[in-house]
């Protein structure tokens, strides 16, 4: 039998193993009867030794995986033939640049394929650029960045085919200035991009931004879109581009064991200019970090770098998360103006989050209220989850102060009536950094 389908079967789960017998698995490319899918699902169990009849009952993992699909195989081979069984139970991944890598679906999504990606205003002092577009679920996104000028709404115009389309009346759009800067992203509804040219015109620039849209490109290994890592279960994948003398890297991150459902706040970003250690690229001639002049896309790194190299390595040292998590820290606080120590805290899934000091004042500016300062302790479970602050429900008239040597909040400071003896702070989300350095050999492109 192929190695690879032998190899794709051993890694199987129970719970993968299920989604293919499952009768509503509508993307399932292998078609089994009912009467077919019956008489697999009790092969299993008469190859596991275990009745089909008992409830909860405990199937071997590798056991049952291997038996399910081996018979899953042996009854569609006749049928499809090696290759289409193969492609049916490897993951498909779709990658989206400028955007991500997400699991295969049923729609198609297409991407950006530039004529022109960059333009220069008519004194040559300010720059466009076209970050990323995306069309899907009949939906076109774009976004725009505009260097060394601020634009507003009325300063750009999308036309399709010569066509100007009035699509603010339809679609979203966000616009954030500086200023002497530009982000712009909207998006409208419209059919499917075809061959269809897409063209941005803006104040002051002479030249239209232009573009066509393609299908995105699908890939049965992640590994095969670019230079890949993987730690803590999330992998890193980046496409990187020489463009003068600004080497920009894009990262692409994939959950590759469903470890955690936490987002990715940064690569190796510190927190409130707490940390030493950064991204950084390394090159024959040494270690040069990430350029931190203009839009700050979470996503994407610029480096200024000597246009003769060709080789770099990135390293990410640590990603910054954020974890959806909720709870709530009751507090009784003194009523005479003092400083003292406590002992309050909550446990929540990444270690403890504890007050250890209260102190009380006058408000210096509202007569009618008192100030109150929280000082903060992190304990984390795991030496590579670091907690180091969190998110609480809005609380009128309250400030949070950061240790600017770990990071971490230290104080929180806030405004209460003075005859109030208690506060209840709620808890919303959770911030750490997940520790893992990602060293990724970088396949830098140059421009045609």
């Amino acid at each position: 039998m192929d190695k690879n389908i032998i190899e794709n079967l051993d890694d199987l789960t129970v719970e993968q193993t299920e989604e293919l017998l499952n009768k509503n698995n509508k993307n399932m490319e292998i078609k089994i009867s009912s009467k077919e899918r019956d008489r697999i699902k009790k092969s299993v169990f008469e190859k596991t030794g275990l009745n089909s009849n008992k409830k909860n009952i405990y199937i071997p993992r590798k056991l049952a995986a291997c038996a399910a699909a081996f018979v899953i195989i042996f009854t569609s081979l006749a049928v499809m033939g090696f290759d289409n069984v193969y492609a049916a139970i490897r993951n498909l991944f779709t990658f989206v640049p400028g955007i991500g890598i997400e699991e295969k679906s049923d729609g198609e999504v297409y991407t950006i394929e530039p004529i022109i990606r960059q333009a220069k205003s008519e004194s040559q002092a300010a720059t466009a650029n076209i970050v990323n577009a995306v069309y899907s679920n009949g939906y076109l996104s774009i976004t725009v960045e505009v260097q060394g000028k601020a634009l507003y709404h009325d300063d750009f115009e999308l036309y399709i085919n010569q066509e100007k389309i009035n699509y603010r009346e339809e679609g979203s759009n966000m616009l954030t200035v500086s200023y002497n800067s530009t982000m712009y992203n909207f998006s409208l509804k419209t059919d499917v991009p075809g061959n269809n040219i897409y063209e941005i015109a803006m104040s002051g620039f002479p030249e239209r931004l232009a573009f066509k849209m393609i299908l995105c490109n699908d890939y049965d290994e992640i590994i095969k879109i670019g230079p890949t890592d993987t730690k803590n279960g999330i992998s890193i994948t980046t496409t990187s581009q020489l463009i003068d003398e600004q080497l920009v890297v894009w990262c692409y991150p994939f959950k590759a064991d469903n470890s955690t459902k936490d987002r990715i706040l940064g690569y190796g970003l510190p927190a409130n200019g707490a940390f030493n250690t950064e991204r950084y690229i390394e090159t024959e001639n040494g270690q040069i970090f990430e350029k931190r002049s203009g839009w700050l896309l979470d996503q994407r790194l610029i480096f200024d770098i000597n246009k003769n190299i060709k080789n770099a390595t990135l390293h990410i040292p640590y990603l910054a998360m954020l974890r959806d998590e909720k709870n709530k820290l009751n507090i009784n606080l003194p009523k005479e103006y003092i400083n003292l120590e406590c002992d309050y805290f909550i446990n929540c899934s990444l270690g403890k989050i504890k007050v250890i000091e209260i102190k009380r004042e006058p408000n210096k500016y509202q007569g009618d209220k008192d100030t109150i300062w929280l000082k903060f302790e992190f304990e984390s479970i795991n030496e590579n989850e670091k907690l180091y602050s969190v998110v609480f429900q809005p609380v009128e008239n309250a400030a949070m102060h950061f240790d600017a040597e770990t990071g971490c909040l230290e104080y929180l400071e806030l405004y209460v009536g003075k005859n109030e003896n208690k506060v209840a702070l709620k808890i919303t989300n959770l911030f750490y950094y997940l520790f893992g350095e990602y060293v990724i050999d970088l396949d830098v492109q140059t421009p045609e």
